[in-house]
């Protein structure tokens, strides 16, 4: 009696022993990361960047942004070609710009996709040009009336 005793409670330590261990292992167990989504570009392959409607120079940095405008990527387009990596806890969407240009049009994020972008941007002292332009004629337009009033 006393034997089964002893079986009995050297099997509760032993249980007890592995149920803590399994809480414990899942307390710490993570969920591993995502792979990110590649976005890429190449002349080559018809995806070019184009700025201003002209091929993207070498050395050009194309950044691509979150929703909240936060830059989630970066590339140097080097021989017409740009790969970008965008981890989805950063963003559900981007936008890219080249070197401060206007924004594309947004990109869904999923976890290891590959995309290609073809780019075609304008540059931001073409769009202050634009801004100008405008104001000028608003401008000329406001002088003409008063003039006829």
């Amino acid at each position: 009696m006393a034997k089964t005793r002893k079986l009995w409670r050297m099997f509760a330590v032993v249980s007890a022993a592995a149920m803590a261990l399994a809480l414990v292992s899942s307390a710490f167990a993570q969920a591993p990361p995502q792979p990110p989504h590649t976005f890429f570009g190449s002349a080559a392959s018809g995806s070019g960047a184009l700025v201003d409607g002209a091929d993207a120079a070498d050395g050009a940095v194309v950044t691509a942004s979150n929703e909240d405008g936060e830059a989630v990527g970066t590339a140097t387009i080097a021989n017409s070609e740009w790969v970008i990596d965008v981890d989805p806890a950063d963003a559900s969407s981007v936008t890219f710009s080249i070197d401060g240009s206007s924004e594309s049009d947004s990109s869904d994020i999923t976890a290891g996709a590959v995309t290609q972008v073809s780019l075609d941007v304008t540059s931001a002292a073409a769009d202050e040009a634009a801004a100008a332009e405008a104001a000028a004629e608003e401008a000329a337009a406001d002088e003409a009336a008063a003039e006829a009033a």
